[in-house]
């Protein structure tokens, strides 16, 4: 049995185990005898007023000192007492021992000595022997003795500081042992605190302090040992001097019970904090925050949440507090999963739930983790929190619920519905579902894979009226989005045609009408849906498709008879317009939707021509649009003011509705590319024609054509070997053709003088070039917005109309051959090609997509002939120079494979050292990179017309293949495919020239090719 003291007098002592000899009852008796008969000479004592006391100096004289406290001010007094007056600072150990000190402490302390106290707890050993007993003398003070009970649990140990606190919190209820008159089933708070939660059937009476209490037992456990201080290298605690020889470590159970007391208490801080909380934002904006992460083309410019939540220190700072809150969520092993699952348990849980026993008598403690219940607000809060937190911060691509999970969204939305909407609940409540419900959509599938019809009508009810009911435009947005979403995702036209039906039928004032509107939404959604099913999808067309019987029954429901609406409301017909105006301008775009498609209104077999009565839409429409003029002038009829506000909303909102369908239209809609790539071309003409007239040239950008016209004149006087053709800014590197080529033009622009005429031809050149690339767009039906990076490029003005590179050439030549492959012109497109290479080498890249779409597409038989002349004409394109022992001279500087850049020059790679640039290893890692991007593309892209990959095409093409297997391939080179393929292999004009070689003495490199072009010449080894 520990030898125990006691520390004070009366009923507030306490007892606490004293180190050193078990069996020190003798010194016990000994420091208690000297306490008795110690001489209170220099200390007079008042208990009954405490704040007084009277302190004799050694002439026997008395000072009195009031330190009472200020009433005035009704705070607490700090004043300081002098050193030499203050008996809490004389009597510090070793002047008194430690029994005497507290005894001291417990009459002379009070608010205004507990700055002398805090001076006295900086020496360890002291704190750490009279800590423990102080905590009962300090619990009365606070908030002005905070700062002594941190240090005491400082420099002692924290358990100990929070065990002599729960003592005293729990002795606030006892009246001298009398039994508590309320009723034992009342649940037991302090002053202030909210009825939450109610663990299980206890009688909440603070913690036992006694181990002899039976009633302690279920939290009890086994007796552990002292814990050590808060800090690993303070020193800790004495150790028990008499443990229990039966000591063990504490059960699962108590551990698990202990883990969901601490979990509980994470979801009541999460909801309180989410309670305080207020001010704009609501809440901490997961679910906008979610919602433009998710869809950022549905985000509107300006502001947004993420920008926000980035830039804002006030809100950085509740990220910061949720994320702390999140971290020890997780520390304490909560997850999502299990989260979901306590917050929606299963439906077999919910049915089979027989009726609870009696039990015998009220349980004080838990005694089963599930008689802990988690704060339903928290929990959801959690799941949103967590999901924002991986989707948003992490860029993960969905959220932290599992898929399996999804089946009970429904059951989630349900939980926090009153009466039919989510909109009795709190802003962080809402803000939280919305998230969640977001995060499922990330899940493609889920709602037809898990949720039933009827569960799906459930699932979209709350959120739909929700829509309507809120105040909050965002949270109104975010929730017709996921509704949106959620249709679009549900393949059963049965269910998503009576979700619709639903909502066409609304016809009460108020806010919901406007859900009649987004009901219209809907369905044109899902006509275009229906438009975009290809025919060869039968089996999804099945049933995605919905009847055209159906589609023209909800077109009656769609144009809703206004003119009795307007009867039946006309004492609030002020308070219906608004809504009414915008339902009708819905329904009027939906209408011009169907008028304007031939197609769509045949496939759906409706008529919507007003002139025929025999179609009931069409009688429907007229009833709607007369009824719709009616309300206008029922409108203008009002208050001016009004009627003219009414009247000039509706038609913005029409106009501002047309226009942006038709932008849409006009930059997505293949059938325009024809007139707007006409239109491109006039505009580009007078935009060139600008700039030859009014953009001057300069010596930097005609440095090229210079040196250009030197090759030509040198090639003119009779010179054919290539490494004697050089100019100012290097030698002769590029094929015959570009030698043909700009002597033509040397003649047509007077010897190469007129900058002017080069400049009007190279912007016929710009123009044709411009014309082939719009067709093959065209061709391959390419949407139209497409064409605007074309035609708005700087970079190839620069090009073609100023510095007259040889690049236009070889662009006009790579193009024509893609405009002839696309029209399946084989032989055409193949020389096409070749006379680009034999302008610059840098065509040369497209070899691989040349060979795979010829070989495919023309057959083994042609493809072989077509192979043969395209050498034959690049070797009569050269054969001018490689007459008279010139061969080597021409194919070593017209395809220079050890040519290197200037790193100077280049654009694309400033990121990097000049060192590091023109290292060997870079080179040989771009070459590597090269091939393995064409051998992914070969492999997955330009052989797929006839084979799965490279070794099936391989076994395919070493025998003959059929006629009929060659036709059937040559199908499926289609124009799309061949923009794929030669574009493809542009991508590798980014690293062109880098792998060719590279030397090892940067000093070698000399002249400048073309300025700007990435593109160098080496000096020679012959010179």
């Amino acid at each position: 049995m520990a030898c125990t003291v006691r520390s004070g007098l009366g009923s507030q002592g306490t007892s606490k185990d004293i180190p050193g000899d078990p069996k020190g009852r003798n010194k016990i008796r000994e420091l208690e005898e000297e306490r008795r008969n110690k001489d209170w000479t220099g200390y007079q004592f008042n208990p009954a007023d405490p704040d007084n006391y009277e302190a004799r100096d050694k002439g026997g004289k008395s000072q009195q000192k009031n330190l009472g406290k200020d009433k005035g001010k009704g705070a607490t007094i700090q004043k300081k007492v002098a050193d030499e007056e203050d008996p809490i600072l004389k009597a510090v150990p070793p002047e008194t021992d430690y029994i005497t000190y507290l005894t001291i402490l417990e009459y002379q302390l009070n608010e205004q000595r507990l700055p002398s106290l805090l001076r006295v707890l900086q020496d360890d050993t002291l704190t750490e022997n009279i800590g423990w007993d102080l905590v009962h003398l300090l619990m009365p003070m606070l908030p002005n003795s905070k700062n002594c009970l941190d240090l005491i649990a400082r420099k002692g140990n924290p358990r100990e500081v929070i065990i002599r606190a729960t003592e005293y919190l729990s002795s606030l209820g006892s009246t001298d042992g009398e039994p508590d008159p309320a009723s034992d089933d009342d649940l037991r708070t302090f002053e202030g605190e909210v009825e939450r939660i109610h663990l299980g059937d206890m009688v909440l009476e603070g913690l036992p302090h006694s181990a002899a209490d039976p009633a302690s037992k279920p939290l009890e456990g086994h007796r552990k040992s002292e814990a050590p201080g808060h800090l690993a290298f303070e020193q800790a605690s004495m150790p028990d001097p008499e443990p229990d020889d039966d000591f063990e470590s504490v059960d699962e159970e108590e551990k698990a019970l202990i883990r969901q007391l601490l979990q509980a208490v994470c979801f009541e801080i999460f909801e309180d904090y989410l309670t305080y909380l207020d001010g704009d934002p609501k809440g901490l904006s997961w679910s906008t925050r979610l919602r433009e992460t998710m869809f950022p083309h549905k985000v509107l410019p300006g502001s947004t949440a993420l920008t926000l939540y980035q830039t804002s220190t006030d809100l950085r700072s509740r990220d910061a507090t949720v994320e702390k809150l999140l971290e020890t969520c997780i520390l304490l092993g909560l997850h999502p999963n299990a989260i979901f699952e306590e917050l929606v348990p299963s439906r077999q849980d919910n049915n089979s739930s027989p009726l609870p026993e009696e039990p015998d008598s009220p349980k004080e403690y838990p005694t089963d983790p599930k008689d802990i219940p988690f704060s339903s607000t928290g929990s959801i809060a959690f799941l949103a929190a967590y999901g924002t937190a991986a989707i948003c911060r992490l860029g993960l691509k969905t959220g932290p619920l599992p898929f399996g999970l999804l089946s009970k969204i429904s059951d989630l939305n349900q939980h926090f519905v009153h009466g039919d909407t989510l909109a009795g609940n709190s802003d962080a409540v809402i803000d939280a579902i919305l998230a969640v419900n977001l995060m499922s959509l990330e899940y493609t599938g889920f709602l037809e894979t898990y949720i039933t019809p009827d569960a799906f009508l459930a699932y979209v009810k709350p959120l739909v009226l929700f829509s309507a009911d809120s105040e909050d435009s965002e949270w109104r947005f975010t929730s017709h989005l996921i509704v949106t979403q959620a249709l679009k995702s549900q393949t059963n036209s049965e269910v998503k045609l009576q979700v619709i039906r639903t909502y066409l039928g609304i016809s009460e004032i108020g806010p919901r009408l406007l859900l009649r509107g987004s009901a219209v939404g809907w369905l044109k959604d899902t006509i275009l849906a229906d438009s975009q099913v290809g025919a060869d999808n039968a089996s999804t067309r099945a049933n995605t498709i919905p009847d055209h019987i159906v589609i023209s029954e909800m077109l009656e429901e769609v144009f809703w008879d206004i003119s009795d609406f307007i009867q039946n409301y006309e004492e609030d017909l002020t308070v219906i317009i608004a809504p009414a105006l915008s339902v009708i301008a819905t329904t009027l775009n939906f209408y011009y939707f169907l008028v304007s498609s031939d197609i769509l209104r045949n496939k759906l077999q409706i008529s919507l021509d007003l002139t025929d009565p025999s179609s009931l839409a069409t009688q429907a429409a007229a009833r709607f649009i007369e009824g719709a003029e009616g309300l206008l002038k029922k409108a203008q009829s009002l208050d001016g003011d009004i009627g003219e506000i009414l009247q000039r909303d509706v038609m913005r909102q029409q106009v501002i509705m047309g226009v942006f369908d038709l932008a849409i239209d006009i930059s997505t809609n293949p059938r325009h590319t024809k007139w707007l790539a006409a239109l491109a071309l006039v505009g580009e003409a007078v935009l060139c024609a600008l700039i030859v007239l009014y953009v001057p040239s300069t010596p930097d950008t005609e440095i090229d054509w210079k040196t250009y016209m030197q090759h030509v004149q040198l090639f003119i006087k009779g010179e054919r070997n290539y490494k004697n053709i050089s100019g100012d800014t290097g030698p002769l590197v590029y094929p015959a053709l570009h030698v043909y080529i700009y002597s033509m033009l040397y003649y047509l622009t007077d010897d190469g003088t007129s900058i002017f005429k080069a400049q009007i031809l190279f912007t016929c050149l710009y123009l044709v070039t411009l014309a082939l690339v719009l067709s093959c767009y065209r061709k391959a039906g390419a949407p139209p917005y497409l064409l605007i990076p074309l035609v708005l490029s700087k970079r190839l003005h620069s090009i073609f109309l100023l510095r007259l590179f040889n690049d236009g050439w070889a662009a006009f030549f790579f193009w024509l051959s893609i405009w002839s492959l696309q029209r399946k012109k084989w032989l055409l497109g193949a020389l096409a090609w070749a006379a680009g290479v034999g302008v610059k080498m840098t065509v040369l890249l497209a070899l691989p997509a040349i060979g795979a779409i010829v070989l495919q597409g023309a057959g083994q038989q042609d493809s072989l002939i077509i192979a043969a002349l395209v050498a034959q004409l690049q070797l009569g394109i050269g054969l001018t120079f490689m007459m008279n022992g010139n061969a080597t001279s021409y194919f070593s500087r017209a395809f220079e494979l050890n040519r290197q850049f200037l790193y100077k020059w280049t654009v694309n790679w400033k990121m990097m050292s000049e060192e590091f640039f023109l290292s060997k290893g870079f080179a040989i890692f771009l070459l590597a990179y090269h091939v393995v991007v064409l051998g992914f593309f070969l492999n997955d892209r330009w052989l797929h017309p006839s084979s799965k990959n490279v070794v099936h095409f391989i076994r395919q093409y070493r025998k003959i293949l059929p006629e009929g297997r060659e036709t059937e391939i040559a199908k499926k080179i289609t124009p799309m495919f061949v923009m794929e393929a030669m574009l493809g292999t542009c991508l590798a004009l980014q690293v062109l020239g880098l792998w060719f070689g590279s030397k090892s003495d940067p000093e070698e490199v000399v002249g400048g090719g073309e300025k700007g072009a990435d593109e160098t010449q080496t000096k020679p080894h012959s010179e």
